[in-house]
């Protein structure tokens, strides 16, 4: 299945059918990591009214396998109701598992013996991180009565039943369509290219793989060559066939411990990087085509849209890591902004995001991010609040939240980025004032 097409849904309406159907009641739904069991439940929690009005109130349970609580498997086992277990791989992959041992509460039976007498329906989620001959074993341990493996990313496709793939997702307009524009480094070869592509190490010796310019009948191509430790001092001069652009590169250490390449000459390599190649060239390209792109795709926007409030939506990768770090820890839920929750910088902006919230006049009202600067005679200034209130007609206005509506009070340089914006904006024809709550936004015309 394609990413973001509802994966979680599929599986779980899946297990309803198959339990309304044909009465199969036991299921577990296997994970690699916490981060997606913990979306699993996610899921679990918000379809709860859905799936019960969809199957007639239909009585299930729906619980995270805890080794603190094995009892409770003997209960997935007993139960002749649906029951809907979430496991990680890592609690039954391994003999010294809690589950494969024998347990007093369980009548000295071990708890996986309840598992397997049930003959789960074992749901697979994300299987492609599930391949190693360890975790297959770890499933076949459970006995199912079968497996079913849903992923946008399959390594081995078993049986497949069904395929929803990126082009019938878009079809039944399932996700969005992208586009995919290429730019490309092509070799120059007048440089020393060396990149390092893999490292890997055993208990007499160092390997690491890297790509090289080697001379050949054709001319100069890019080729995947081995080095090896303790016999490491590889002369990529020679191994390149002579390529004076080589000479002095002498291996000096390959070190796993670091994933990484280091050469006579002082040059250092890690797994994932290259010397010699155009790599900010290149992201310095990809990114002026981006921008470009956009701005050609807000232009056709503008001529096919001339009338409406225009919101553009900017890529996650705009934002530095504090500043996303914020929006996972400040955020207040409100109903009339571009996303369910908006940051707050001081509890001031939280009282006045969340009472701008139930204003029934306030159709719009976004926390301006940090990189939405403007250029003023004493700097960069944030105006904090884009709001569009409705009256008779829509009305545009920014709002600067502060502690006080004196701004004769305020700090010096506060008081002069206020005023400047305030003449900025009005330079605009938007309506701009300092407010302290939400009873402060008003408009007169």
């Amino acid at each position: 299945m394609e990413t973001g097409t509802g994966k979680p849904y599929v599986y779980l309406r899946t297990a309803f059918e198959l339990n309304a159907r044909y009465g199969f009641n036991k299921f577990i739904i296997v994970v690699p990591s916490v981060a997606i069991r913990e979306g699993v439940m996610t899921s679990l929690r918000l379809m709860h009214e859905h799936f019960r009005a969809l199957y007639g109130n239909v009585a299930y349970d729906t619980w995270v396998y805890d080794s603190k609580q094995v009892s409770r498997v003997r209960q997935f086992a007993a139960s002749t109701t649906l029951q809907l277990m979430v496991m990680n791989i890592d609690a039954f992959n391994k003999s010294s598992n809690v589950i494969a041992r024998e347990n007093d509460r369980l009548s000295g039976r071990k708890p996986l013996e309840f598992v397997q007498a049930a003959r789960p329906i074992v749901v697979m989620d994300e299987p492609q991180n599930m391949e190693s001959e360890q975790a297959k074993a770890a499933i076949a341990s459970l006995n199912p009565l079968c497996t079913l493996h849903y992923s946008a990313t399959h390594r081995n496709s078993y049986n497949l039943l069904h395929k929803l793939d990126p082009v019938r997702a878009y079809d039944l307009k399932l996700v969005k369509r992208i586009e995919v524009d290429s730019v490309l480094d092509q070799p120059g070869f007048n440089q020393a290219y060396v990149a390092l592509k893999s490292i890997t190490a055993t208990k007499t010796k160092i390997t690491a793989k890297i790509e090289i310019d080697v001379n050949s009948k054709e001319g100069p191509r890019r080729e995947i060559v081995t080095l090896q430790s303790p016999k490491h001092q590889a002369d990529l001069y020679e191994l390149s066939k002579g390529r004076e652009a080589y000479r002095g590169w002498i291996v000096d250490n390959l070190s796993f411990e670091h994933k990484s390449v280091s050469f006579t000459n002082g040059v250092e390599v890690s797994v994932g990087e290259a010397t010699g190649a155009r790599q900010d060239e290149v992201m310095r390209v990809q990114i002026l085509e981006t921008v470009r792109e956009h701005f050609e795709k807000e232009l056709n926007i503008r001529k096919s849209q001339p009338e409406g409030l225009r919101l553009k939506v900017y890529d996650q990768m705009l934002f530095e890591s504090k500043e996303l770090y914020g929006y996972l820890t400040n955020t207040v839920p409100v109903a009339n902004s571009i996303y369910e929750e908006v940051v707050f910088d001081s509890n001031i902006e939280r009282a006045f995001a969340e009472a701008m919230s139930t204003r029934t006049d306030i159709k719009l009202c976004v926390k301006l991010p940090p990189w939405f600067l403007v250029e003023t005679p004493i700097g960069k200034y944030n105006p904090d609040w884009a709001i569009v209130m409705q009256q008779e007609q829509k009305v545009y206005l920014v709002r600067e939240t502060k502690g006080t509506l004196n701004v004769d009070a305020l700090a010096p340089d506060e008081r002069d980025r206020v005023a400047c914006g305030g003449k900025h904006f009005g330079a605009l024809g938007v309506d701009f004032a300092v407010a302290t709550v939400a009873a402060d936004v008003a408009f007169v015309a």
